[in-house]
């Protein structure tokens, strides 16, 4: 379908090689670059024992990187990614537990709703599959609650859990474009006939969305009769120049369920499921696909058929194909990635930069993984500061993403904040994976409806979210590690609850400094010195309360906050 020669190839004989000179970047230590690699690949820091590995072998960091990206926590990073750019994880989505759903809270309906595209990405960035067998899987993964929730698919309910399934409905192989909880957050309302669905495909797996172009329009449509539209799609030269594209991709969606909502639902079972209401009206399960003859509906609508952009389709399973081989896919991809990892605007990424990650992606049989690990262990990326930043741009400071932070701090300490809420059978609700009652849009992160852009930036009410879950966290970490043996324990190793000695307690700040904050320092350094003093104001009468208030102090530290 596409030439042999990529665009990113022709951009490079524009430049890609002209990388900026190594000597123009000023290096963090090889401590620092771990902590920065581990947080960008699986949101977490290193532990101590890899943190010895480094300083023991600087020269090992790639080799490190390549084996972070190797974990089901970078799968998890790729999934925080695409739940980000594609809004899956949305407050909105929600349907009602009735029927089949009986008993099921609300949270797991949103998660069940939500994860479904997630996890796709995450079992072929985990399996190192080719990137595109997201748009090409002709599998799903569903868990108990979304198998409850759709008809025709292979899930085995005697088995429950998470499960890799097919759907049985003959619905094309496309992997997230066919997915039934992808299908009902963007669905297609009256007379949108799919354009929204055909524009998310162009903006989050392209980069080319259909609604950031610059078209004039006359303001001589009335825009309030489908009539007046119809003929303008066909005859008006500034509607016809964007429909020509978006209606072709469109159309591969007829026959998929255009929306479900709560009432829809709702209604059916206050009407027992009688099968008297239309049949947009459902109970559980609920089929999202029909087999339809696409060019028949779309000649009926006075449409242009499926095809796309030109090239000929049959199905929504060639339209994934045609994706994950076209270059702007690949291109996108590669722009995706660098914008999450350094967490810079894809407007002030260098095209250049773009172009020559395109290869690295390409080149590794499109593996998310090589992609990642080339971004993270750039010399740009690793960077404490640079001697020219228009020649050589740096990545500079990262700020702690919520989900990094919930991450993180239960990988120190076991500990994620979360909130069991009975009323309207809400359930249990993560606190930094949820807007209902958690933090997660006020600590930097998207909502899926009404915050769709994350901030990276310090904010005095990200602040707050943070100082809260660090004195949670603290409090149950000391309390949890001083009734282990000091060899179970992951921060309090060098004290017992009654070492009040200073020499000991520097020893253990010192660890925890390398351990939390990526920083090597001596016992006599003043940022030891500071800690002990904040621990002696405490220590002298109660020790363990001591360790409370000094870890919760490190936790919303500027240097957790910032990797």
């Amino acid at each position: 379908m596409y030439p042999p020669i990529r665009a990113s190839l022709l951009l490079c004989l524009l430049g890609c090689g002209d990388d900026a000179p190594d000597e123009l970047y000023v290096p963090l230590d090889s401590v620092a670059s771990l902590h920065r690699v581990s947080m960008a690949l699986r949101g977490k820091r290193p532990s101590l024992d890899e943190i010895q590995r480094i300083e023991d072998n600087p020269k090992v960091l790639k080799e490190m990187a390549t084996e972070y990206a190797a974990s089901e926590d970078f799968g998890k990073t790729i999934g925080d990614m695409y739940a980000e750019r594609l809004l899956m994880r949305s407050t909105t989505l929600i349907l009602p537990s009735v029927g089949a759903l009986e008993g099921v809270s609300a949270s797991e309906v949103r998660d069940a709703l939500s994860e479904e595209p997630i996890r796709i990405i995450e079992e072929v960035v985990n399996t190192d599959s080719s990137f595109g067998e997201i748009v090409n899987a002709d599998w799903t993964i569903l868990d108990e609650t979304a198998a409850k929730i759709w008809a025709d698919h292979t899930y085995d309910t005697t088995a429950g859990g998470i499960q890799k399934v097919t759907y049985t409905d003959d619905r094309p192989n496309a992997g997230i474009l066919r997915a039934g909880s992808y299908l009902v957050r963007h669905e297609s309302n009256g007379a949108n006939y799919n354009r929204s669905r055909a524009n998310i495909i162009a903006d989050t797996l392209l980069c080319a969305s259909f609604s950031e172009r610059d078209i004039p329009i006359t303001g001589d449509i009335d825009l309030s009769d489908d009539l007046a539209v119809a003929e303008a799609l066909l005859e008006n030269a500034e509607c016809v120049s964007c429909h020509q594209s978006i209606d072709p991709l469109a159309a591969h969606y007829w026959g998929y369920r255009n929306r479900l909502t709560p009432f829809q639902i709702a209604t059916s079972y206050t009407n027992d499921c009688d099968g008297t209401l239309p049949p947009s009206f459902s109970c559980y399960p609920v089929s999202m696909y029909q087999p339809t003859d696409l060019r028949a509906v779309s000649a009926k609508k006075e449409l242009r058929g499926p095809n796309y952009w030109g090239a000929y389709t049959e199905h929504l399973g060639d339209v994934g194909a045609a994706i994950a081989s076209d270059p702007r896919f690949s291109q996108c991809v590669a722009k995706t990635f660098l914008s999450y990892l350094t967490q810079a605007p894809s407007s002030d990424l260098q095209t250049t930069e773009i172009a020559r990650l395109q290869v690295v992606f390409d080149e590794s049989g499109q593996s998310a993984r090589s992609l990642a690990v080339d971004i993270v262990t750039s010399p740009a990326f690793l960077a404490e500061s640079t001697d020219d930043p228009i020649e050589a741009p740096i990545s500079g400071h990262q700020v702690t993403r919520p989900e990094q932070l919930e991450r993180m701090v239960q990988e120190w300490t076991g500990f994620t904040l979360s909130y069991r809420v009975s009323q309207l059978n809400v359930g249990d609700i993560r606190a930094m994976g949820d807007d209902v009652i958690g933090f997660r849009a006020m600590s930097g992160g998207v909502d899926g409806s009404t915050v769709t852009s994350p901030t990276h930036t310090p904010t005095p009410v990200k602040l707050l979210a943070f100082a809260a879950y660090a004195e949670e966290a603290a409090g149950y970490v000391v309390t949890k590690e001083f009734s282990e043996s000091a060899t179970d324990r992951t921060l309090l190793r060098w004290v017992e609850p009654e070492t009040i000695d200073e020499t000991s307690i520097r020893t253990q700040i010192t660890t925890l400094i390398k351990l939390i904050h990526g920083t090597v320092v001596t016992e006599d350094d003043e940022h030891v010195s500071s800690l002990y003093s904040l621990w002696s104001s405490v220590g002298a009468s109660n020790p363990t309360e001591a360790w409370k208030v000094t870890l919760s102090a490190m936790f919303q530290s500027p240097d957790t906050l910032f990797y």
